[in-house]
């Protein structure tokens, strides 16, 4: 269902304050008169304006601490959890009224006036206590309503990782950053291996999918090659704290020597007849087996170091006196090295060496690059699983899409979850559950276009709508973007924008007298000379005081140094204030400095200002010449 209007009472900095979601109409609700106001729109944007599935695209646009993420994180916990028992948690600021389609549901504590005419111009009305599914006077909604609202799929998108996630909303697919360590960290407790395991798996599934379909288009080359290289021995036990004090501590004496050993470890035992691949997988399970050591330590009463020698080196034999624990660790790691060698053998992964820190090592195999492809995929994702099963939460692997920039990295996570959320989508459909069977998504990011190049934030509305719209054709979308930057705004129309402000008890409000006339189409720079977006000018506040301190030096009387001031220190303040001029890039500002500074300096100063314009116009005059 379409979300149309949100007026909340209480929410952390919120109070009294309306939202709206559509351009068809001028909704407001004022607590005052009790009335809820629904004007037609005479200029809304044409049906298909952005693409023929994304029926509407709202903007919250507001500095940081308005209060932009708070009213996402209201539509979660209170639309999108309706009949899970979430709300319930929030008891004390459920009060709200909110516009779903042509159904208003209202809380039983906020007054309406005018209701008939609302029904009149095709408006239903519903009055809840506890959330919108529980009715007042009533146990539950009908099964149709009830159907349509869990039509309705809600996505949230945020990147960084500061603002808490979302856990056990039934109708919403978190994909934030948030949620992904927390789900990681909290529920799988494999955080950061599994959470960054689960990202690398996720977008070659996304990466797969894609190769070859024309319909879908990334604003950079599609990555093929990953890069993973595994961290030394040396290293790891310093990771995990691997001291003698912890091997006296759960009696393993006998493995002491790992401790003193471990960058020489490997070379005491080398075979100079091992090809690449083998002394890869022999790292790898020397680095894994530490860690599995330091976390259940009872494996390894019994063993002796010859037989942690040959589970390293992957020729343990049956008869081998070790704990049955490690048996299945071994045969697990078989697993790990058969899937490596078939890689390697069919030439879809290429091992690198490494230039080991120690003089006295010689260059080791424990970095490969690795062909993304369908033949490869499942090899590839049963060594993430294991490596993610063995490696306890410890990351020690380094993994890098080869030949992608930060800001590429920034655009395929946020392609590659969503998709995450399409399948998760369509995994659901088809089940008898009623809520699993979506027919529209309203899709919420909050300040996506953070980390990206200006030239990217400038197409960040373009590429995401058109993306959405290929990935969940067939779903009507409707798509809510909090941010703070103009680049945004100028992509969407002022009437499908929340403009917020922070107000001087640090309560959040809508702000209706400051906000730009047309936001749409407009030039960049006449949006940040908009009040809303920028107070105070258009240049930085370090450059702004340093003017102002400037104009204040030309405007003192000259050559009269203060009284702990000496000529010599008033010589050098000239000196200084002068350099400032010339790399003042405003050519306005900085010739009316230069005119004050002849006024206050005199003829001299006039001369040598005009030499400088001279030679700056002959440089320009040899470039121009050289040019032609």
């Amino acid at each position: 269902m379409d979300l149309k209007y949100l007026w909340i009472k209480k929410f952390r900095n919120i109070e009294e304050q309306g939202f709206s979601f559509t351009d068809k109409y001028i909704i407001s609700y004022s607590s005052i008169t009790k009335e809820l106001s629904t004007t037609p729109n005479a200029n809304s944007i044409p049906e298909g304006f952005y693409t023929s599935n994304i029926v509407s695209l709202t903007g919250i646009l507001g500095e940081n601490g308005a209060g932009k993420s708070n009213i996402i994180d209201f539509i979660m916990t209170r639309i999108a959890s309706v009949g899970n028992g979430s709300t319930d948690l929030y008891e004390e600021e459920n009060v709200f009224l909110v516009i779903l389609e042509n159904i208003i549901f209202k809380h039983k504590d906020i007054e309406l006036v005018n209701q008939e005419q609302l029904r009149s111009l095709g408006f239903v009305l519903l009055e809840f206590d506890e959330d919108i599914l529980r009715l007042n006077g009533s146990s539950n909604c009908d099964w149709d309503l009830k159907s349509k609202i869990y039509s309705t799929k809600y996505i949230f998108y945020a990147s960084n990782f500061e603002r808490p996630g979302t856990y056990g909303i039934s109708h919403l697919i978190d994909i934030s950053t948030s949620y992904k360590i927390y789900h990681s960290a909290v529920i799988r407790d494999d955080f950061p291996a599994g959470y960054y395991n689960e990202e690398i798996k996720n977008q070659t599934e996304f990466l797969l999918s894609i190769r070859g379909d024309r319909h879908i288009k990334l604003p950079f080359d599609i990555p093929s090659k990953l890069h993973i290289t595994f961290e030394k021995a040396e290293d790891v036990i310093k990771k995990i704290d691997l001291s003698e004090e912890f091997f006296g501590t759960v009696e393993l004496d006998q493995l002491k020597y790992l401790t003193n050993e471990s960058p020489n470890f490997y070379n005491r035992q080398y075979n100079p007849s091992l090809s690449k691949i083998e002394e890869l997988t022999i790292l790898i399970n020397l680095d894994l087996l530490l860690i599995i050591l330091k976390h259940h330590p009872e494996y390894f009463k019994e063993i002796e170091p010859q037989d942690f020698n040959k589970l390293v080196f992957g020729t343990l034999e049956g008869d081998s006196n070790i704990s049955n624990e490690l048996k299945e660790i071994d045969q697990v790691l078989s697993q790990i090295k058969h899937s490596l060698v078939s890689l390697f053998e069919r030439g879809l992964l290429i091992v690198e060496e490494q230039e080991e820190a120690n003089s006295y090592i010689r260059k080791v195999n424990r970095s490969f690059v690795l062909t993304i492809n369908e033949d490869s995929k499942e090899d590839f994702y049963t060594f993430i699983r294991y490596y993610t099963e063995f490696s306890n939460s410890v990351d020690i692997i380094k993994r890098y899409w080869m030949g992608l920039s930060s800001g590429q990295q920034a655009y395929l996570n946020l392609y590659s979850r969503f998709f995450e959320a399409y399948k998760r989508i369509l995994d659901a459909e088809g089940s008898d559950v009623i809520y699993d069977n979506a027919e529209h998504c309203t899709i919420m990011i909050d300040e996506g276009e953070t980390f990206y190049h200006p030239q990217w934030q400038k197409q960040f509305v373009k590429q995401v709508t058109d993306f959405l719209s290929m990935i969940f054709a067939g779903y009507n979308i409707q798509v809510i973007i909090a941010s703070n930057s103009p680049f945004i705004a100028s992509d969407i129309p002022t009437a499908n924008i929340n403009f917020i402000k922070r107000g001087g008890d640090g309560k959040c409000e809508v702000d209706t007298l400051i906000r730009p006339n047309n936001t749409f189409a407009s030039n960049i720079h006449t949006l940040l000379t908009e009040s809303f977006f920028l107070s105070g000018g258009l240049i930085g506040d370090l450059a702004k005081n340093k003017i102002n301190s400037l104009i204040e030096f030309l405007n003192t009387p000259n050559n009269i140094p203060g009284e702990e001031e000496s000529q010599e220190q008033l010589s050098n303040t000239k000196a200084r204030m002068k350099s400032l001029i010339n790399i003042i890039g405003e050519p306005v500002i900085r010739r009316k400095l230069e005119s004050m500074w002849v006024e206050k300096f005199g003829l001299e100063e006039e001369v040598e200002l005009l030499r400088i314009r001279l030679e700056e116009a002959q440089e320009k005059l040899r470039i121009r010449n050289g040019q032609n």
